[in-house]
């Protein structure tokens, strides 16, 4: 094995790869992809040489914009509690070339979990319901499996509900308790309490007891008790028949072209909002400035669940919990037909990051992880490129077994290419460590025992998986 060149990570030496890389196929759409993706990457390098970039968080959501087909964007950046970046790039609107403004009005996925926590929250404050409660006590005929379900567990996707009911079905409008009673006769996937399973059925759940407690539907109560007081005037459910002025469009990229995001008429309390970015800045300041509610309920909401054998899941109440190094961080995703956002809070930092996009094919979390790492210089590790040989890294290519699926990993220029239904580029630092100049948080570690060769991913230096190569 050759000694590795070590390389600093910079703007000019991509750039560098990148044109070698195209010269040397440009009929290969893997190589294509990943070289415009390290394109697309390499404006973040430049936070050293400002004389390079105007603005390299601009830059850099553009490039993104680019290499993922994103028809539109919208950021902010609260740092100290005050605003330091809100701004739109492209279209809300690709036929009527709309642009992206602070004021275009997104559906947000499941951002809307948080809100519909807080909703719960706002009904334990006022003495109306407890975290202990159980659900079937609001909800008609439940099966006694369902017995031991209890408001915490519903909150944290410990519940041991399905993730999707049976009868849920995005084209037909019905009501939430038609939707819970369909799952009335599928087993819990695990004892309740025992672990963490996603599931937006638990938050039709929380929607219904909303309703039943508060005495109104869900959206009114969300309308009286969050948007109104907090005077998100653009934000509410998600409606195609509603008129709703700086609506954004959704769009999936397919087949070389974009198309409509296909539609949805069904109202689903686990991603049923909509919202644009200057009311998520008055949410986020409601947060940081405990002026939804108390303090100390806040605090529980961004504590990790506690399971049943007294190990804790990094998920809050409609937030995940986790840190970048040192640092904690709390945040949350969101998708629609057509959308992809995210929400990213950095409290000990003083800093929050809101996106919000109209694409299937948007990473928002990455984005935000990268916009993060502007305001917060030592978020992430340092990472150098380290050139290797092209034997060095035709010895990684191949299959990888992933429990029920597959992930191939090919060579593209001084890196692979990991496919595992989307192409992930990786730049070496080292023969074994490989890490994602798209995403900070990811790096893989390939390891030879024998004549097994494991790929591990590391996300935030926790081990997601570990595949072997077939």
């Amino acid at each position: 094995m050759s000694n590795p060149t070590f390389v600093k990570y910079t703007a000019s030496n991509v750039l560098l790869m990148t044109a070698k890389n195209r010269s040397m196929s440009t009929r290969d759409p893997i190589t294509v992809r990943a070289t415009s993706r390290v394109l697309a990457i390499t404006l973040l390098a430049l936070v050293s040489s400002a004389s390079a970039l105007a603005d390299a968080v601009d830059d850099f959501v553009r490039a993104q914009m680019k290499s993922a087909h994103i028809p539109g964007v919208a950021i902010a950046v609260i740092k100290d509690g005050r605003p330091v970046k809100v701004r739109g790039y492209g279209f809300s609107n690709i036929e009527l070339e709309t642009p992206v403004t602070p004021d275009s009005v997104f559906s947000i996925g499941s951002l809307s979990k948080q809100i519909i926590a807080v909703a719960t929250l706002k009904l334990i404050e006022e003495g109306r319901l407890s975290l202990d409660d159980r659900a079937v006590k609001v909800l008609e005929n439940a099966p006694a499996g369902w017995n031991g379900i209890t408001v915490r567990h519903l909150l944290t996707h410990t519940s041991g509900l399905v993730n999707e009911s049976p009868g849920f079905n995005r084209l037909r409008p019905q009501s939430d308790a038609d939707v819970i009673k369909s799952a009335y006769d599928v087993p819990l996937v695990f004892p309740t309490g025992e672990k963490y399973q996603y599931s937006n059925l638990g938050y039709f759940v929380l929607a219904e007891i909303v309703a039943k407690v508060s005495g109104q539907s869900w959206p009114v109560f969300v309308q009286e008790c969050i948007f109104s007081p907090l005077g998100m005037t653009a934000s509410g459910i998600v409606d195609a028949a509603l008129v709703v002025p700086h609506r954004v469009n959704g769009y999936v990229y397919r087949n070389g072209q974009y198309q409509n995001a296909p539609a949805l008429l069904a109202l689903r309390p686990s991603g049923a909002l909509r919202s644009s970015l200057n009311d998520m800045l008055k949410w986020d300041a409601a947060l940081t400035n405990a002026t939804i509610l108390p303090q100390q309920m806040l605090d529980a909401m961004w504590t990790p669940a506690v399971l049943r054998d007294g190990s804790r899941y990094p998920y809050g109440f409609g937030f995940q919990i986790e840190s970048y190094g040192s640092h904690r961080a709390i945040s949350h995703g969101g998708s629609l037909n057509g959308f992809r956002n995210a929400y990213l809070r950095l409290p000990d930092d003083k800093v929050s990051i809101l996106v919000l996009t109209n694409s299937d094919n948007a990473s928002p979390n990455t984005i935000a992880a990268h916009i993060a790492a502007e305001y917060v210089k030592d978020l992430f590790p340092r990472r150098e490129f380290a050139r290797l040989s092209a034997k060095e890294l035709d010895q990684l290519t191949g299959s990888y077994r992933l429990e029920a699926s597959r992930v191939v990993v090919t060579r593209s220029g001084q890196g692979l290419v990991l496919n595992a239904g989307i192409d992930v580029f990786l730049l070496p630092s080292s023969p074994r460590v490989f890490f994602s100049p798209d995403d900070p948080r990811v790096h893989f570690e390939f390891d030879r025992d024998g004549g097994t060769v494991r790929m591990t991913r590391y996300s935030n230096d926790e081990k997601t998986y570990v595949a072997i190569k077939e």
